[in-house]
């Protein structure tokens, strides 16, 4: 029985402790993730009396209950915690990478899984040689799923999705145009591979959000780039507002069947959104707003998120000082009667939002 009167599993039963570890890593504590950690050497103790030698079964178990050790140390958060998951993902991947992977796909996905774990972990540290190595972790886990029989099993999609959209955000901290490049393929990719299911499955959607998320990202600092040619950019407007829009339609879709655990991407992405359409694209903002906000479209719980309201209000306001009423209006010319009309589509919007009581 341990400190809070639970029973412990018997000295010799591997799996009693493994089933123990992940219910006090569930708890998060970090007195129960200390005890998780313990419970997992005790796992890795017994595994490691056993012989190895033509034991696929032991050795996968052996570096699955590594990883989990290095998932509780990386939970911990502390340098010196993080460092030991590292440390922890290396056993794991040394154990796991002389299974027959090429026949036998659990065990190519637990391989996977432990080099997008490392990754993680060398990310959380931080420093520039730890991106680097981070980088290289993603790129291996990457590699290694892509192999899985992914038409076969969609949670073998998932974890390639997840592993490519990891590699696209390392790439990005880089700043490196070709980086930024590859990232952004990379996001397409990943929202490729979850698309037939984000609007009937939860975990597609998340993974579908995150990887528009890291797809907008890449194009928002393309965008910036001053080496990138105006009919370039055009293009690439074009293609972050139909991300922006497919993600912003998924995301309220599922608020409005009482999922709320995406508002929190919805509105990094509704952030982008509102910046892009008024930078590039003004004459869409409006509209793009008013989707998101208005009570006859929008989620009713968005119309009220403080957050919501801050950043659309915001980029109305600002796009209606760079399109102001114009003064002289030229009957026939194209550019005074753009400007007369995304003046009145903005004000129109802004009244709209005002008319929602927070």
């Amino acid at each position: 029985m341990n400190a809070e009167g639970n029973l412990l599993p018997p000295a010799n039963d591997a799996p009693g402790w493994l089933r123990h570890g992940h219910g006090l890593e569930a708890e998060g504590t970090p007195g129960a993730l200390a005890a998780a950690i313990r419970a997992y050497d005790t796992v890795i103790a017994l595994l490691r009396s056993q012989p190895l030698e033509d034991r696929d079964d032991l050795r996968r178990e052996l570096g699955g209950a590594w990883m989990n050790r290095g998932n509780a140390l990386q939970k911990q958060a502390t340098p010196t915690a993080v460092a030991g998951a590292i440390l922890a993902y290396d056993e794991a991947i040394a154990l796991l990478r002389d299974l027959p992977i090429a026949i036998h796909a659990p065990h190519r996905n637990c391989l996977g899984s432990a080099w997008m774990n490392r990754g993680h972990a060398l990310l959380q540290l931080g420093g520039a040689e730890n991106l680097e190595a981070a980088i290289a972790s993603h790129q291996a886990a990457v590699a290694t799923l892509r192999d899985l029989p992914l038409a076969e099993t969609p949670a073998y999609r998932l974890n390639l999705a997840g592993a490519q959209i990891n590699l696209a955000h390392a790439l990005l901290l880089t700043n490196q145009h070709a980086a930024v490049i590859r990232a952004g393929a990379l996001a397409r990719e990943a929202f490729n591979l979850v698309g037939d299911r984000e609007r009937t499955a939860a975990e597609f959607a998340d993974l579908g959000l995150k990887a528009r998320r890291a797809f907008c990202e890449s194009i928002g600092q393309l965008l910036s780039a001053s080496r990138t040619p105006r009919s370039t950019v055009d293009l690439l407007a074009d293609e972050a507002s139909n991300a922006v829009d497919s993600g912003m339609d998924l995301a309220r879709l599922w608020e409005n069947r009482g999922v709320p655990h995406f508002r929190a991407l919805a509105a990094r992405l509704f952030r982008f959104g509102a910046e892009l359409y008024q930078h590039h694209q003004p004459q869409f903002l409006a509209e793009f707003v008013l989707e998101n906000l208005d009570e006859a479209a929008a989620p009713p719980a968005w119309t009220i998120d403080p957050e919501f309201r801050e950043i659309g209000a915001r980029a109305i306001a600002r796009a209606r000082a760079g399109f102001p009423h114009p003064k002289v209006l030229t009957a026939g010319d194209h550019a005074s009667e753009r400007a007369l009309a995304i003046h009145r589509s903005l004000a129109d919007a802004a009244e709209k939002i005002s008319r929602v009581s927070p």
